[in-house]
């Protein structure tokens, strides 16, 4: 007797074109190469890998992050579930999706409906507007004012921690890169990078309740 072999659908959105981009995987199609599932538009592609110890690594493209997000899932959960949502981790927002064909469609769907609301809280008019590019311009200057607000006024509250003594205060300092900030002490060199590529990561940032720095050594 022949056994079905295991399958799934599988599906992300296009952070160019925004179009929902779904096909069937088979777990013999995983074993024998690594699979690209590519947008009509030639502006993106989510890439599949069946790796040695028999599970599934993706790298799926983000309609928010300047660059893909990298999952490792079990076999059993990516074939086996009727539907397994892959978020992106700094807006929770669903990246891709795999399960039951029709709840994957019902699953595109609704996150379509989220991607639009966003697009019109932010008065943006195109799902591409939503990221930065990597051409190394700076970032808003409306933007780096709010990003500087915020962290000065955690400053202020005591709410940035390094590695001065408990009763010694820090002598911060903001740097801002192409797609990220950086924020060091002057006294014991402590610092922390965080990426702020898109209005979401940005966003992160907003609701930090506290920020802890990172000695270099």
């Amino acid at each position: 007797m022949i056994l079905d072999p295991k399958k799934t659908t599988i599906a992300y959105r296009c952070p160019s074109c925004g179009a929902g981009i779904m096909s069937v995987v088979g777990l013999f199609n995983l074993t024998a190469d690594m699979l690209k599932l590519k947008c009509d538009c030639g502006q993106s592609a989510m890439t599949i890998n069946y790796t040695k110890d028999s599970k599934v690594r993706l790298s799926v493209p983000c309609v928010l992050c300047p660059n893909p997000h990298h999952f490792t899932v079990s076999t059993s959960v990516f074939f086996k579930d009727e539907l397994f949502i892959l978020p992106c981790p700094y807006s929770d927002l669903t990246v891709a999706v795999s399960g039951e064909e029709n709840k994957v469609k019902a699953e595109l769907a609704r996150s379509e409906l989220e991607l639009i609301d966003l697009l019109e809280k932010s008065g943006l008019e195109s799902f591409d507007q939503l990221k930065n590019d990597e051409s190394g311009e700076e970032m808003n200057p409306e933007i780096t004012e709010i990003l500087t607000y915020v962290i000065r006024e955690l400053d202020e509250e005591g709410k940035i921690e390094c590695d001065c003594p408990s009763d010694t205060e820090g002598d911060y300092e903001i740097e801002f890169l192409a797609d990220s900030l950086r924020i060091s002490c002057k006294c014991c060199k402590a610092e922390k990078k965080i990426n702020v590529g898109s209005l979401m990561q940005a966003h992160a940032l907003l609701e930090a309740d506290k920020l802890t720095l990172e000695s270099k050594t």
